[in-house]
């Protein structure tokens, strides 16, 4: 049931009907608006979490290799007969 558009009063029922579609749409609006932000962040979070592995994998790498370099040092120092401080 329409109103008139020239009639310049609306039914109570009529204005909830309408403010009831409008904040519909509105919530609608937002959540899609909160679905993409948390779409972005999960993507963002996820190539971080990436990184951050390879950092670490490349960290354990490198530092399994000062091990080996301190191991030859006090290995060679040894052979010498040299102190190392």
């Amino acid at each position: 049931m329409e109103n008139d558009p020239k009639d310049p009063y609306i039914t109570e029922s009529r204005l909830h009907a309408i403010l009831d579609e409008k904040l519909e749409k509105f919530a609608n609006d937002i959540l899609e608006v909160l679905r993409d932000f948390s779409d972005r962040v999960d993507e963002r979070f996820n190539k971080l979490e990436a990184e951050v592995e390879k950092i670490n994998t490349g960290n354990q790498a490198r530092d399994g290799q000062l091990k080996r370099h301190e191991i030859w040092h006090y290995q060679t120092a040894n052979k010498l007969d040299v102190t190392l401080s």
